[in-house]
């Protein structure tokens, strides 16, 4: 994801200016999830679902 990340933290990571104006202009909420951690993505996939189903 390094085109959409520009450097990684736990906290707080920083995006690219490009991918944030295109996450802002849609009404996106971007939540990056840590790297080689199934358990947090796993919530995320989850939402894919019930969005699918709606």
């Amino acid at each position: 994801m390094k085109a959409t990340v520009s450097r990684a933290d736990e906290l707080a990571p920083v995006l690219v200016l490009a991918f944030l104006d295109h996450a802002q202009a849609r009404g996106l909420f971007v939540d990056a999830a840590r790297v080689r951690s199934p358990r947090d993505k796993a919530r995320v996939e989850d939402q894919v679902t019930y969005v699918r189903e709606s």
